[in-house]
C-alpha cells in the first residue's frame, strides 16, 4: 500500500497463505489494506507532530496499527496513550543524519514506559 511496494498488495493477497499485515499511510489505504485481509497494519510517524495521520489510520479500520519510528519515551508513551496497537524503535526518519541515536540506545528509555 505504501508508495515503494513492488508488488500490488492485491497480488500478494491473493496468493498468501498466512495472515497478511501492510504499511499503510493513509485512511485510504488502511481501509484498502483491510479489504484485501491484512490482519494488522503499520504506520510510520514522519515527524514529531505526525499524529493525525496516525490517528487518521487507527479510526479508519478495526485492524490493529503498530507504529514506527519511535526513538523517545515520550512518543512511546504518546503511541500507546493514541490506542497503538505496538511500536517499532527505529530511526528511520534520521538514518542519514549524523549524530542520531541508534535504535539500540533508544531501546531502554522506550521499554520503561511501555
Amino acid at each position: 500500500m505504501a508508495a515503494k511496494t513492488s508488488v500490488a498488495l492485491d497480488k500478494i493477497a491473493a496468493e498468501a497463505k498466512s495472515p497478511l499485515f501492510a504499511q499503510a499511510d493513509t485512511a485510504e489505504q488502511a481501509r484498502a489494506a483491510v479489504a484485501l485481509g491484512c490482519k494488522a497494519l503499520f504506520y510510520t510517524l514522519n515527524g514529531q507532530n505526525d499524529w493525525a495521520g496516525f490517528e487518521a489510520v487507527r479510526k479508519a479500520v478495526k485492524a490493529p496499527v503498530v507504529v514506527k519510528g519511535i526513538m523517545q519515551a515520550e512518543e512511546a508513551a504518546n503511541a500507546v496513550s493514541r490506542g497503538a496497537a505496538g511500536i517499532v524503535v527505529s530511526n528511520y526518519r534520521a538514518t542519514p543524519l549524523g549524530g542520531v541515536a541508534t535504535t539500540i540506545d533508544a531501546l531502554p528509555s522506550v521499554a520503561s514506559v511501555v
